[in-house]
């Protein structure tokens, strides 16, 4: 019976292992996602008529409010109305806490495709602490995620777990999940 001849001296070179190329891969990847960022482009495009009559331009020093447009990466967000108390089929808020849900209008300004997720948005209370929306307790017109075309537009809802009555809410959108850019407007109700 014929046995195979091992040469136990021998190694194999580290570029020949499958996991060196998955650190590779990895590494080559975070530099390209560092790399893209570019020049950030956020403006207030629902009083640019106003901004183009007068000299001095204010858009940068006042907060986004409910109603106001705002263009970020060729998008144009809005953030329509806010809900209080939104009351859930599936689930209920944690004691002391509150479902808001807030209806977000997305407009696709620029020639290409862009993709949109309902991960994008998160809401800040008053106190600082940043949450992700609460998957459950979704309505029949949640925002979820997709893609939109030149020109196409998405209206949906999301709804976040919040301190009851907080009244210093914000909510924070970043076109790109991976991005820097990001787009805070102040939840008065």
């Amino acid at each position: 019976m014929a046995t195979k001849a091992t040469n136990n001296n021998s190694k194999t070179p580290i570029y020949k292992k499958w996991w060196f190329w998955v650190i590779v891969i990895i590494f080559v990847g975070s530099i390209g996602v560092g790399m893209r960022g570019g020049s950030e482009h956020i403006s207030d495009v629902s009083n640019q008529a106003k901004e183009n009559n007068s000299s001095n331009n204010q858009t940068e020093n006042k907060p986004f409010v409910i109603g106001d447009t705002v263009e970020v990466d060729g998008q144009k967000v809005t953030v329509d109305s806010i809900s209080r108390n939104y009351v859930s089929e599936l689930v209920e808020p944690d004691s002391g806490q509150e479902f808001v849900q807030i209806a977000v209008t997305i407009e696709n300004n620029s020639n290409e495709t862009i993709s949109y997720n309902v991960m994008n948005w998160k809401i800040e209370t008053s106190e600082g602490d940043v949450r992700g929306w609460e998957g459950m307790a979704q309505g029949d017109n949640a925002l979820n995620s997709g893609e939109l075309t030149s020109g196409g537009k998405k209206t949906g809802t999301i709804v976040f777990e919040v301190p009851q009555d907080d009244t210093g809410l914000k909510v924070h959108y970043k076109p790109d999940y991976w991005g820097k850019k990001e787009v805070v407007i102040e939840l008065h109700d």
